[in-house]
């Protein structure tokens, strides 16, 4: 009797450690949602290489098989069993809600002298929000742990975005959820209270086994500034999640070098705050055709682009260039000031004998501008050509010659060939010297 009560003992006990090495953890749905029972003296044992297959790294012979997991309303109540722990240990019920994160205890208790949970109920705490959640009990004597994944879905349709400012062509996030478990969602950017039947859709996702999407990106279209609605509507159910956005105006910039300078000056333009990549127009006013087109790089800025030329006949007036995005059209402007022209003529000497050559220099007309000098009232061929430089000057331009026959003054006239400018400057031409009789 002694040896055969010592077998029936060492097989009641290798039962035990059997019993406490198989874990299950069963959810059910209060309500009838997923009937799964409590297991009561071990699970069969799992089948080489099945999904739910799994060595615990602290014992060798630990394994668990998951039960399939149905959903549960937000804050509903759960019910589960558990074996396969160590007798009357505590172990906690644990959740991880965002990846990276450390584990959030949810509940803890203690199992009985055979390591088992049985028809344990719990009220989901308001904080834990839907999504598919992976719940895990752990012994805290034996580490032995069993997990299951438990779809939550949300009380109601809820949408979260990643800004409520944006502009076009700019990426705008969001992540939603509330519809019906896989369901097709679609989502509309719109500027009126209902979707209308032939709006077309900026996107279409797919949520998960909770009603949920995942983060997902969209690039804004090009739409006019002011208020909007994101609206997600569910293909299946109907239902709709909408989010107020505001889509703001570009706001380019443009700057010149130089801000001012005589007509027919060359300036350079740079620019900043358009859409990246766009081809933008350069614009002089006056002109109905752009003079310059420019692509923005990849921030929406373009740099000394140029050289663009003032008109000649604009001078003492303001004239306007406009930058406009040929996508966002979208334009600023921007004005350059006009010199007027006060236009001057100088000789390099002012006097002297008849066939004496002089060179001329001036200002004040326009910017590389082609200047040509006459001697004035004799003849309509110029005796001197130049041209002046970007603020209008000149220098040296001839020589030229005096009439060897002059015997008074002799007048030159400078004319600017685009601004039509001009201006006068005189050369006294000195009596030849006379001898005395006998003088040689």
């Amino acid at each position: 009797m002694r040896q055969g009560s010592g077998i029936g003992d060492t097989g009641r006990q290798l039962r035990k450690t059997v019993a406490r090495a198989l874990v299950v953890f069963a959810l059910t749905l209060t309500g009838g949602a997923c009937q799964s029972a409590p297991v009561a003296g071990g699970s069969p044992p799992l089948a080489a290489g099945t999904a739910g297959d799994r060595r615990d790294a602290s014992s060798a012979s630990a394994a668990m098989r998951l039960l399939p997991a149905e959903t549960i309303q937000q804050e509903g109540d759960l019910t589960f069993s558990a074996d396969g722990f160590a007798p009357s240990e505590t172990v906690t019920l644990q959740v991880v809600l965002r990846e990276g994160d450390p584990p959030t205890e949810i509940w803890r208790a203690q199992v009985d002298d055979g390591g088992r949970l049985l028809d344990q109920e719990l009220s989901l705490p308001t904080w834990l929000t839907s999504g598919e959640r992976t719940l895990e009990l752990v012994g805290e004597t034996s580490g032995l742990r069993a997990s299951a994944t438990v779809a939550i879905r949300a009380k109601e349709r809820w949408i979260e975005v990643s800004g409520y400012s944006v502009q076009v062509a700019q990426t705008l996030g969001f992540i939603a959820g509330g519809f019906e478990p896989g369901e097709r969602v679609r989502g509309y950017l719109l500027s009126q209270p209902d979707v209308p039947p032939e709006a077309t859709p900026v996107l279409t996702v797919e949520t998960d086994r909770a009603g949920n999407t995942t983060w997902h990106e969209f690039e804004v279209p090009m739409v006019s500034a002011g208020p909007y609605r994101l609206v997600l509507v569910g293909a299946t159910s109907g239902e709709q999640a909408d989010r107020t956005i505001t889509v703001e105006p570009l706001h380019p910039q443009l700057e010149l070098e130089p801000w001012s300078g005589p007509p027919g000056a060359t300036v350079r333009l740079t620019g900043r705050g358009f859409l990246a990549g766009e081809a933008i127009d350069i614009a002089v006013e006056g002109s109905d055709q752009p003079v310059a087109t420019v692509s923005a790089d990849e921030w929406g800025n373009f740099w000394s682009v140029g050289p663009v030329r003032i008109p000649h006949e604009a001078a003492g007036q303001k004239v306007t260039l406009t930058a406009i995005g040929q996508d966002s059209r979208t334009l600023v402007n921007v004005t350059f000031t006009v010199w007027d022209l006060h236009p001057w003529l100088e000789l390099d000497r002012y006097a002297g004998y008849g066939g004496s050559f002089v060179q001329f220099s001036g200002g004040g007309f326009g910017a590389g501008e082609q200047v040509r000098v006459y001697q004035a009232g004799v003849s309509d061929t110029p005796v001197a050509v130049g041209v002046a430089n970007p603020e209008g000057r000149f220098w040296n331009v001839g020589p030229a010659q005096v009439p060897v026959d002059a015997m008074s003054k002799v007048s030159f006239v400078v004319v600017g060939d685009q601004s039509g400018e001009r201006a006068t400057v005189s050369f006294e031409v000195l009596p030849l010297p006379t001898f005395g009789q006998g003088e040689r």
